[in-house]
């Protein structure tokens, strides 16, 4: 093929590509495109957020092993107990424990001497529940939820003290004599193992040949032992300076004074009049001696007006922005007031040693250190772990941070401190073709997914046309940043949305029909505090939305010279100022008048970001400023153009601003929908049209676009080919015409990853007739349900509390009818207590429930399936000669076990009628061929589920183009699969979009 620029247009769940000719006819030929669909590296949170696709698998994994360590634990406490001679290894042992209340002998055996049966019970009660021990290496979440928990143990501690409980089994032993609830406290390790410590030298005292040292040190490591944490050094990403290093952990003083050194050199100062200008080197070392001893953040106003003491008339960059503190170097701050006076000596030890220490050992060996090797005190140790460390890891790694960090101290930026370190650009390997994605090179999993899909796509078009001359790629600002950063994108949005809402409601209120350009227009105006900035004069409403306004929005940088229409470029400016600013920005305009001056005021006391006000101050446009607002730097484009470099041709970037321009200009949002103004965002085939743009989109066509502009938005944009002869309407047609041509290609779903049960726990009632039974808090708890409860005492009781206190119907019962402080109870049997009703049992009829067994084989508990993995269809001729069909409908746990067990995944032996004909199976994603009304069309399968009958299914079909799933229009669905009512042909369609026949 001819040489061609392929177009990458690269969102988190898709992948728009179009392969453009560098020398086309007037025809068009050669231009071809083509969408590819997969599932995004996260998944959405039921309040918005994304998460890890294995997020609630792993934690269902990590609950399996704590349960089964627990059972294990207490396992072998009993048969230590047992070689001890404490108890008997029969039968009839386990249950005579069981029957001894074990809070009463806690109690009991500070003081008193217990059975050898008794002792035992309390230790078997102590390996089950031991209390929480810090993980000294948790991070972000994990450490929020341990703050939560020393806070609640704190507070027992304090209760114990006031009722002078001498150990925790003691006070839950006072608890238990109230009635009060003695679970659901949270407990610290310590507070176990010194209850240990003194019962066992009380009732040593009265048992020394029975309770040893020996069987002391054993019983003590099988219920306090604890495994290390699993090692996680192959997932840390390597360093982008010494690949052969790994990343440092941001909690290391070098990674936190180097982002603090970058945050200072990355200061600028504002002048009312004039450039910004970077920190004097007095102020610099000033803001630094605050920044390293601070243990809080620091009010970007307190930097301004406190730190840096600059005039009323200069602000600092990190102003009218998102920011409003700068964080310090927490390590530092803290470490200098632990050490006091010794730190200035110690320093280098403290950071380079102590503290490096503390963020890569174990809280073990770290103290051991601590404590024998470097003399520090168990309070210095302590207070160490309570220094603040934030999560994550730097971009690069100890060895080089250690060498960059002279640079950045010296005042040098990043990219300029990394220069002078002696590091270089690391040289691309290149290649024929793409190689995998390596997992440990972007820990970004929404970037590893799609730029996994991208190489796939890309390799197939190398394999079918060769290697294009160009590559140029746009990513989707959802691919870009940290989960947390997406998510806090994500919330900004949100809080966006509800402001447009609240403006659109105000214009409605006012008669005027809400749009996008006005709802803009209301925010400027909200920004600059209903003043225009230019002539200082105050923008009534009808001034702004009346039917002749009086006030413009302006370009403060002239598109024509930037093409930048973003919002962080415009203002509003009365119509005849406007006209006479004309092709100038504000310094060229008016600098030198004394409206300038009032102009920087203006702007000032409104607090537009800094960004925007640094747009009034530029003094001079650099030749290529319009190309350098377009080229994408984030950390994500970045890497996937080192990463697409690899094919040994030049990659570019764009921005979604210019590509949705051009796209405007071209005349191209029309194509696949009816609205000019905005492309149509329900059809998967808009990136194939974005990608046409973003391959066209070269300096030539951004010099023409910057020309274009002065005739007005009316004119439209020249055709890209118009010097072969093409018209603008030839070249929308082309485009047209290949768009209509895609079959957009879905990722199929087949894997057997994800649920393969349902989380609640069955009990078996009656297997044979599908009666099962599940247990449910008493707290919350419904009518019907306890219509359902199996016991029919707990049934009445319960029945008759919600009846007295009103509860009917599918209404949830408040949470004071079954609190704590109103309990229910059961009926007191002659001479025992009363048990507490906390949770109940509902009994369900259920058909497909699936039996778990234990390692002897047998089924102690039930589950029901989780979701489909496939439907296998077979077509068979009855007794009466017509033609019929069945299906086999498998489960993603059966078919789980199917491959554990060597066995096929997929049977084409119907179970039931080995006669049956195969036909063809279908999972998520999967393509069909579906004929109706004589054509036939491309669908997808969406979801799927059995019916009751051999033929009776519900499978959801959506067309291959559609992005909404509550389009009806694009939606069809069978309920039978009759080959009167459903004749289809399964089909692939490949990377490049081309269907071939899927002979299942």
């Amino acid at each position: 093929m001819k040489a061609y620029t392929l177009g990458l247009d690269l969102g988190a769940n898709s992948l728009g590509w179009a392969i453009v000719p560098d020398e086309p006819d007037v025809n068009g030929v050669g231009v071809t495109t083509g969408v590819r669909v997969f599932r995004q590296g996260t998944e959405p949170t039921k309040t918005g957020g994304e998460q890890s696709r294995n997020k609630d698998r792993r934690d269902a994994r990590q609950m399996r092993r704590q349960l089964y360590r627990r059972g294990r634990r207490r396992r072998k406490v009993q048969h230590l107990l047992v070689e001890a001679g404490a108890i008997a290894d029969t039968p009839e042992a386990l249950p005579e424990l069981r029957s001894y209340d074990p809070y009463e002998l806690r109690r009991r055996g500070l003081d008193e001497e217990l059975k050898p049966a008794e002792f035992a019970r309390v230790l078997m009660h102590m390996a089950k529940r031991r209390g929480f021990k810090s993980n000294k290496k948790a991070q972000g979440d994990a450490r929020k939820e341990q703050g939560k928990v020393k806070t609640a143990i704190a507070s027992l501690e304090s209760e114990m003290a006031e009722v002078g409980a001498r150990t925790l089994g003691e006070y839950l032993a006072m608890l238990h004599v109230k009635g009060s609830k003695v679970r659901n406290h949270y407990t610290s390790r310590a507070m176990f193992d010194d209850e240990f410590a003194q019962l066992w030298s009380k009732q040593a005292s009265f048992q020394p040949d029975l309770w040893t040292k020996d069987t002391k040190d054993l019983l003590h490591d099988a219920i306090f032992g604890q495994r290390p944490l699993k090692p996680v050094d192959h997932l840390i990403g390597r360093c982008q300076l010494e690949p052969k290093e790994p990343r440092a952990p941001r909690a290391s003083w070098f990674a936190e004074q180097a982002r603090l050194l970058q945050e200072v050199s990355n200061l600028k100062v504002l002048p009312r009049r004039g450039e910004e200008r970077s920190l004097t080197e007095e102020e610099r070392q000033r803001l630094l001696h605050e920044l390293m001893t601070r243990v809080s953040d620091v009010a970007v106003e307190a930097v301004k007006t406190k730190v840096l003491k600059l005039a009323e008339t200069e602000s600092l960059n990190y102003e009218g922005g998102q920011r409003d503190k700068m964080q310090p170097n927490k390590i530092e701050a803290r470490l200098r007031r632990l050490f006091d006076k010794e730190h200035d000596a110690k320093a280098d030890w403290l950071r380079g040693t102590v503290w490096e220490a503390l963020v890569h050992d174990e809280a073990e060996d770290f103290e051991e250190k601590a404590l024998a090797d470097w003399g520090l005190s168990r309070e210095q140790v302590d207070a160490l772990y309570k220094i603040e460390r934030p999560d994550g890891y730097s971009r690069f790694s100890l060895k080089a941070l250690k060498r960059l960090l002279p640079h950045l101290e010296a005042g040098l930026t990043i990219d300029k401190a990394i220069l002078a370190a002696g590091y270089k650009t690391p040289e691309t390997e290149k290649r024929g073709w793409l190689p995998p994605v390596k997992a440990g090179e972007f820990r970004n999993p929404v970037v590893l997914r799609a730029l996994s899909e991208t190489r796939k796509v890309a390799n197939a078009i190398v394999r079918e046309y060769g290697k294009p001359s160009r590559i140029v790629v746009e990513l989707a600002r959802e691919t870009r940043g940290t989960m947390r950063s997406r998510q806090e994108r994500l919330s900004q949005n949100r809080q966006l949305e509800a402001y447009h809402k609240t403006i659109s409601a105000d214009l409605a209120a006012q008669g005027i029909k809400p749009s996008h350009n006005l709802v803009e227009k209301y925010k400027l105006a909200d920004e600059c505090e209903w003043v225009c900035p230019y002539t200082g004069r105050s923008i009534a409403f009808h001034q702004l939305f009346g039917a002749t306004p009086e006030f413009d929005v302006e370009h403060i940088i002239p598109y024509r010279r930037s093409l930048d229409n973003s919002f962080m470029n415009k203002t509003l400016c009365a119509k005849s100022e406007n006209q006479r600013k004309n092709n100038r920005t504000p310094y060229e305009a008016y600098h030198g008048t004394a409206q300038y001056e009032e102009i920087l005021v203006r702007i000032s006391k409104v607090r537009l970001p800094y960004e925007k006000q640094r747009r009034f101050t530029i003094k001079e446009l650099p030749e290529d400023f319009a190309n350098r607002q377009l080229v994408d730097t984030s950390y994500a484009a970045r890497s996937c153009v080192d990463y697409l470099r690899q094919l040994g041709v030049p990659v570019d970037t764009t921005r979604g601003q210019i590509t949705a321009e051009l796209r405007w200009q071209w005349g191209l949002n029309s194509i696949l929908g009816d609205d000019e103004a905005v492309k149509a965002r329900d059809d998967h085939r808009h990136h194939a049209v974005d990608a046409v743009v973003i391959a066209l989109t070269t300096k030539k066509h951004i010099n023409n676009l910057r020309r274009r502009y002065e005739f007005g938005r009316e004119e439209r944009f020249p055709a890209p080919w118009e010097d072969t002869g093409a018209s603008k309407e030839a070249f929308r047609q082309i485009v047209r015409a290949s768009a209509e041509a895609i079959n957009v290609s879905h990722r199929p779903w087949r894997k057997l990853q994800g649920r393969f049960n349902e989380e609640t726990n069955y009990g078996a009632v009656d297997v044979q007739k599908g009666e099962y039974v599940y247990r449910v808090p008493l707290k919350g708890i419904t009518p019907s349900k306890a219509a359902d409860i199996l016991d029919p005492a707990i049934r009445q009781l319960v029945c008759q509390r919600l009846k007295q206190h009103g509860v009917e119907g599918g209404k949830a019962a408040p949470a004071a009818v079954f609190s704590d402080e109103n309990p229910l109870y059961m009926p007191a049997r002659p001479g025992r207590k009363a048990p507490r009703i906390d949770s109940v049992r509902i009994r369900e009829n259920a058909t497909t429930m699936m039996p778990v067994h234990d390692e002897t084989g047998r089924a102690y508990r039930y589950v029901k399936p989780g979701n489909n993995h496939h439907i296998a269809i077979f077509e068979y001729t009855d007794e009466k000669g017509k033609l019929r069909r069945c299906k086999e409908v498998v489960t993603r746990f059966e078919a789980a076990r199917r491959k554990l067990a060597g066995e096929p995944v997929v049977r084409r032996t119907h179970p039931e009628h080995p006669e049956a004909r195969f036909l063809m199976w279908l999972c998520n994603d999967d393509m069909l061929l579906i004929e109706k009304h004589g054509t036939k069309r491309l669908y997808r399968v969406q979801k799927m589920s059995d019916g009751p009958g051999q033929e009776s299914v519900n499978i959801m079909f959506r067309a291959h183009t559609a992005t909404r799933l509550d389009d009806p229009q694009a939606a069809e669905s069978i309920r039978s699969l009759g080959p009167r009512t459903f004749s289809a042909q399964k089909v692939t369609v490949d990377l490049l979009g081309r269907i071939h026949p899927c002979n299942d």
